[in-house]
């Protein structure tokens, strides 16, 4: 009675108020965030370690025991999940759903410091992990080309493609599965190793010494102070073969006396394959609440702009996988739906009423109704 009295008092203000409304309704659906499914958080941590060489059995006592024990007694812990197999340790978690995944993900590295410093040294830092559902790539798209190697296709996708679709709004990440990184590599002669007296191991360790850039200390002057770099990082291929690697007879045996050096490319450690040819994957992950098919648009206009001006001939991106395809597919129904409904709510009092004032009132309450 209240509206009612101040509608039929003040039809200016009550039409005023339903613009309003209107608007603002208008606002907040064109800046609504697009998801499939709501925003859920499954406490779920992982912890991946990797131990290069070990059989199962060391593995489970090494690493996967000590991990199970640190962890055992955190609240909230549902379940332990563990594989160890041969140079690899796997512990999943599962926690009530009543804790956040991230404080369960930082109350297992808080335990996992504390026995990490106990495993063998071969064996590598732990990685925690936690599931989260945002974290599956929005859109994927293959990099090919017929004419580039695939170190190039790969420089090329790391230097050009990656900075450029990570630089859109609301892309979190944009990682290359299948790449192939150019490698120096330094091919050594068994025969002249033997007549030097030169080993492997030691040839590694002057590698590893000669190639850096190392802090040198400081000068003071006064009241400056003069910072002071060594910069020892070789600059070619070239500069490898004048590393001195041993001393006979008072004399320096180089690199380039016992190896020769070509530019080569690290072994393959993922692969992508697009129809049937070897290419490269390019998956793209959004930050957290981040509309999906927003963000899956502008990647995709990124991708025609750089196919038109960035990339040379031949180079082609293909979208291999998009899951912003149903999100956008579920959202047209939820419109088509919105739409229909209102015509046949509209259609439906005429119809009853046989009242073109009836039905015209109708027409204008529903776009109220829908914005509240």
């Amino acid at each position: 009675m209240f509206l009612t009295r101040i509608s039929v008092g003040q039809p200016v203000f009550a039409a005023m108020v339903m613009v309003a409304i209107m608007v603002l309704g208008l606002f907040s659906y064109q800046r609504l965030p697009i998801e499939q499914f709501p925003d859920i958080d499954f406490p779920v941590v992982a912890v991946v370690v990797s131990y290069p060489g070990a059989s199962p059995e060391a593995v489970e006592n090494d690493i996967v025991k000590p991990i199970e024990q640190a962890v055992n007694t955190l609240s909230g812990i549902d379940s332990i999940e563990s594989t160890a197999q041969t140079g690899q340790a796997l512990v999943i978690m599962f926690f009530d759903m009543a804790v956040q995944s991230a404080d369960a993900a930082q109350d297992v590295r808080d335990r996992l410091a504390g026995v990490a410093a106990g495993f063998p040294d071969a064996a590598e830092d732990p990685t925690v992990l936690r599931f989260d559902p945002a974290e599956l790539p929005v859109l994927s798209f293959a990099v090919s080309s017929e004419a580039m190697a695939a170190r190039d296709l790969t420089a090329l996708a790391e230097e050009v493609i990656v900075p450029r679709i990570s630089a859109i709004q609301g892309v979190g990440r944009a990682s290359v599965v299948g790449g192939v990184p150019r490698q120096v590599n330094i091919l050594l002669d068994p025969d002249r190793m033997n007549a030097y007296g030169v080993g492997v191991s030691e040839i590694m360790a002057l590698l590893r010494a000669d190639n850096r850039n190392l802090p040198a200390g400081a000068i003071e002057d006064g009241r400056s102070v003069q910072t002071i770099q060594l910069e020892a990082r070789l600059e070619s291929q070239e500069d490898f073969l004048d590393i001195i690697v041993a001393r006979r007879g008072g004399q320096p045996v180089y690199l380039g006396d016992i190896a020769s050096v070509e530019d080569g490319q690290a072994e393959v450690t993922s692969l992508a394959l697009l129809d049937g040819e070897q290419a490269l994957a390019v998956d793209v992950v959004k930050t957290q609440g981040a509309n999906t098919v927003a963000v899956a648009r502008e990647v995709r206009d990124a991708m025609a702009e750089l196919m038109t001006e960035d990339l040379p001939d031949g180079v082609r991106l293909d979208i291999v996988r998009d899951n912003a395809e149903p999100v956008e597919e579920s959202f047209r129904n939820v419109q088509n739906m919105l739409v229909e409904g209102a015509a046949l709510t509209t259609l439906i009092v005429f119809l009853f009423l046989n009242s073109w004032r009836s039905t015209v009132i109708t027409g204008l309450t529903l776009p109220i109704s829908s914005g509240r």
